[in-house]
């Protein structure tokens, strides 16, 4: 496995283990603005970092790997508002990551 691989399933790793608190605290009652902000914060941002450096080495495989974290937080978030990704990141105010 090269060094991008692995870092690559050590970011997954890192952020899939992130979203149970976004479940824990939809369930709570927390607000879809709120979960939005707490995704950004908590789980986005460790898919972004250092991300020009690493980006253009990655496979497509794991670009996809990559963006299905923020797809589940988008489902978890949104429920049954969820409809496509690039809407639901509009219904959330979030950008579309550049590919």
């Amino acid at each position: 496995m090269n060094d991008w691989a692995l870092n690559t399933k050590e970011i997954l790793k890192k952020a899939y283990s992130r979203i149970s608190l976004v479940t824990k605290l939809k369930y709570a009652g927390m607000s879809v603005e709120d979960l939005t902000l707490l995704c950004t914060i908590f789980i986005r941002c460790v898919l972004v970092y250092c991300c020009v450096v690493w980006h253009s080495s990655l496979t497509m495989a794991q670009i996809n790997s990559i963006v299905r974290v923020q797809k589940v937080s988008l489902k978890i978030i949104l429920g049954d508002r969820y409809y496509e990704y690039n809407t639901a990141l509009s219904i959330c105010g979030l950008e579309t990551p550049r590919k």
